[in-house]
């Protein structure tokens, strides 16, 4: 009886690692870089629920498998404004960098750079 429940748990672990496999073949994981070209601020931020935080002039390389969602403070200074939320590409390259269209100094977003 041992050994039939040792080859059904090792069957159900197989289709188990075969379905992960199918579903990062059929999109179900997205990857992608994140950098951080803002100088002097770490950027705090969520990908998919997840906390982080970049340090300038630092990347973070992600596998998200909840459709890739980032969020964060559009200014650096901690609780200042309201949040952003975008959802990120597979296979592409973002970073952070100052947000020259509005007059606060402090303002960021997250732009597609490769």
């Amino acid at each position: 009886m041992t050994t039939l429940t040792n080859s059904l748990n090792e069957q159900q672990l197989f289709q188990e690692l075969d379905n992960d496999v199918a579903q990062q073949f059929n999109g179900g994981a997205e990857r992608f870089r994140i950098k951080n070209q803002v100088s002097n601020y770490s950027i705090g931020y969520n990908v998919d629920g997840t906390r982080a935080r970049l340090r300038p002039g630092y990347y973070q390389d992600w596998i998200a498998y909840s459709g890739g969602i980032v969020q964060f403070d559009k200014d650096v200074r901690s609780g200042y404004q309201p949040s952003r939320n975008y959802n990120l590409s597979n296979g592409r390259v973002y970073a952070f960098r100052p947000n020259r269209k509005t007059p606060n100094p402090y303002d960021i977003d997250i732009y597609r750079i490769a």
